[in-house]
């Protein structure tokens, strides 16, 4: 059986697959590095208990507030930056019993790198940096079933766990 889904490509949806791309494989997320920041500016005064302008209180929260700006930029700034400078287009995916049809390709399941699941998309990697996403308003089907029955490698598909009670009530 065939499904076909059309997902449409504006700034909003560029921007979240270009900060999920950023942080899929990593524990580490901006906020956590933000706190880890504002630990070392907080602990440069700590440590130093005299509140004195010194090494400790002029490096440490000099290299803290450079790392806050430097994350802000990459997870915040330059995805909006290239969103804005992209069209916005439509995407037409057929999901067959083999393979992905997208457009004139064909990716068969077994060649996906690898399938994430979020709130709101399911995000589907050719290789480590290049995919596509498809929203979950535009899916009429469980597309979490669906993957699970295909050749798609269990590390490789990484589905949300705990689905909400409104969703297996439907």
């Amino acid at each position: 059986m065939e499904h076909k889904i059309t997902t449409n490509y504006n700034k909003e949806t560029l921007v979240d697959f270009k900060r999920f791309t950023l942080t899929k494989k990593s524990f580490i997320k901006p906020w956590l590095l933000y706190i880890m920041c504002i630990g070392v500016v907080v602990l440069a005064f700590v440590y130093n208990r005299r509140f004195e302008l010194n090494f400790t209180t002029v490096i440490y929260p000099s290299i803290a507030i450079i790392g806050v700006l430097v994350i802000t930029f990459l997870y915040y700034i330059r995805p909006q930056r290239e969103a804005e400078a992209t069209e916005e287009f439509s995407a037409e995916y057929i999901f067959g019993d083999r393979c992905i049809t997208v457009g004139e390709d064909e990716i068969p399941y077994s060649d996906l790198y690898c399938v994430y699941e979020d709130k709101s998309y399911f995000y589907f990697y050719v290789n480590e940096c290049d995919g596509f996403l498809i929203d979950k308003d535009d899916i009429d089907f469980d597309m979490g079933e669906f993957l699970k029955g295909k050749d798609i490698k269990p590390k490789q598909l990484k589905l949300m766990k705990n689905k909400s009670k409104e969703e297996k009530a439907e």
